[in-house]
């Protein structure tokens, strides 16, 4: 050895070891999440906005001494949205497309991009998130059904939240929903909580878009805040209550539309299974679909095992 740092590798599936609880500054996620996307839903973009040498420096370094511990990504769900679908992103948070604002986050972790596609400039936009490798989505949204269709053409490939914060579908006048359902190459927000949607509005875009294209989101803007019980607070839009709500469908399906189908969406190919080789995030259930331990990077995170702090 030469006496510099070496960076522990995360730890794939087969190669599990066990840690000791989690302390107060290191909290696993209890609510059946081993790994997600962050969400940003206003222009605070600071961090993102660093120059890139710095930003990079910074990641590697909190990629050094945290293994495992950093998310799969950043999310941002606008700055770019129609003001009249923008639901509960504040309205003074919204602007209107800068490509070159848009280009120097990019530039950053970003993985996910929601935009409105009716926006002036959306469908550029559209094509630059794309172009820089991460996912373009459409939400928060009124387009019309030929607008939709031009955003999907342009590289979109995400709805976010699809049916919530968008134009509802008419007789005469589809709207944005028929046009993401019917298209095989958008993937499916859901936020399957039992409050955002019907369960029949639910079943109908399982039915219709099948299993395969649909991925569960718990629409958390926050840092989920934990109850002395240990549970996450408003804990049916955590990870586990929203495989629990959607295993009518077939557990097997709930699994994949929680782990498998968004790490597909984001191109991460060595997650999102059980299997050799993939990494060893993992949720935990017992029978009745409660979360009982976390794995995070083939470590134990948390588990009901240890006390509650």
């Amino acid at each position: 050895m030469d006496g510099s740092r070496v960076s522990r590798a995360p730890r794939r599936s087969g190669q599990r070891s066990r840690s000791r609880p989690p302390s107060d500054r290191r909290r696993a996620d209890r609510g059946g999440r081993a790994r997600r996307l962050g969400r940003r839903a206003d222009s605070d973009l600071s961090w993102v906005c660093r120059p890139a040498r710095l930003r990079h420096r910074e990641h590697r370094r909190r990629a050094d001494e945290e293994p495992g511990e950093l998310g799969a990504g950043l999310h941002l769900e606008g700055p770019f949205l129609n003001p009249d679908a923008a639901g509960a992103i504040p309205l003074d948070e919204l602007r209107p497309v800068d490509l070159d604002l848009l280009a120097s986050w990019l530039e950053g972790p970003v993985r996910l991009v929601t935009i409105s596609p009716e926006l002036t400039g959306a469908l550029d936009a559209v094509a630059l998130v794309t172009e820089h490798g991460a996912v373009a989505a459409i939400g928060h949204t009124h387009a019309n059904a030929r607008t939709t269709r031009a955003a999907i053409d342009a590289g979109a490939r995400f709805a976010t939240h699809l049916w919530n914060a968008m134009a509802p579908a008419k007789a005469r006048s589809t709207g944005p929903v028929p046009e993401l359902l019917l298209d095989e190459r958008v993937t499916l927000g859901l936020i399957a909580d039992g409050r955002h949607l019907h369960p029949r509005m639910e079943e109908l875009t399982v039915r219709v878009a099948g299993p395969g294209r649909v991925a569960l989101t718990s629409d958390r803007v926050e840092h989920p805040a934990h109850g002395p019980d240990g549970k996450l607070l408003g804990g049916d839009r955590a990870g586990a209550a929203l495989v629990a709500r959607m295993a009518r469908f077939g557990l097997q399906e709930a699994a994949a539309m929680a782990s498998l189908v968004p790490a597909r969406l984001l191109g991460l190919e060595d997650r999102g299974r059980l299997a050799p080789g993939f990494r060893a995030d993992l949720a935990v259930l017992d029978a009745e679909l409660d979360p009982v331990e976390t794995i995070v990077a083939g470590e134990t995170a948390w588990t009901v095992r240890y006390p509650q702090t």
